[in-house]
């Protein structure tokens, strides 16, 4: 490796000891609460709100049993009427990443690496469209369970900030102490962006995805499908 990329390397952390922490920040889930999170995640990718009796019947399991684990999971926002609209990471109201997946159907995702693990979970490849904080600069990805590529094959490296919260603090609000730090940026960015946000280090592109990958074979098993995906997936 030349001085120069040394370099820019400094400001991060070797990747694969970060890469194992964000890979385990999820809890596993069993088979039961698997088929919940699965079916709410391909739910809310094509309408707007879930409910309940909607979850339910999606996951082949009791209203009462998905009531009973969603109460109990972080980072699950509902409406007046109890209907799940944002649900780890994906949500349809606007939010600075979007994510157009298969059929041209537009979602959001609450940070940069909700929009790297989620089309994994979904089966599906999406496109995603996002800036950078710092200068605003437009970031386009195509993203499919097998990688993320840049829409612009000429632009500069792409990485992922990362902040990690304390357990205490993840349980209490995931938004605003994990998501709120999490964000794309090229190559030229990442050292002025962690020397004034202490605490926070970058991850390449690849190794964000990878990282998202692993999460999801922490948290749903092997393999993420636990039931057959809704039409058009």
């Amino acid at each position: 490796m030349t001085e120069a990329a040394d370099a820019r390397r400094a400001p991060e952390l070797e990747p694969d000891p970060l890469v194992a922490q964000l890979a385990h920040l999820f809890p596993p889930l069993d088979r039961t609460a698997r088929r919940i999170a699965l079916a709410t995640y391909r739910l809310l990718a094509r309408q707007d709100r879930a409910t309940p009796d909607e979850i339910a019947a999606a996951a082949g399991v009791a209203t009462g049993t998905v009531g009973e684990e969603i109460e109990l999971w972080p980072g699950v926002f509902r409406d007046g009427d109890g209907a799940v609209i944002g649900f780890w990471g994906l949500t349809g109201h606007a939010m600075p990443h979007r994510l157009t997946l298969s059929g041209g159907c537009a979602r959001y995702t609450w940070c940069a690496w909700d929009a790297l693990f989620i089309p994994d979970l979904l089966g599906t490849t999406a496109q995603v469209d996002s800036s950078t904080p710092l200068d605003g600069r437009p970031v386009g990805l195509q993203v499919s369970p097998l990688g993320a590529r840049p829409l612009d094959p000429g632009q500069p490296p792409l990485h992922v900030s990362f902040r990690l919260p304390a357990a205490a603090a993840w349980q209490e609000d995931v938004v605003t102490t994990f998501c709120h730090h999490v964000f794309f940026l090229f190559e030229d960015e990442v050292a002025r962006w962690l020397a004034d946000h202490p605490g926070t280090v970058a991850l390449p592109l690849d190794d964000a995805f990878r990282a998202g990958r692993q999460k999801n074979a922490h948290q749903f098993g092997r393999r993420a499908p636990a039931a057959d995906p809704p039409s058009g997936f």
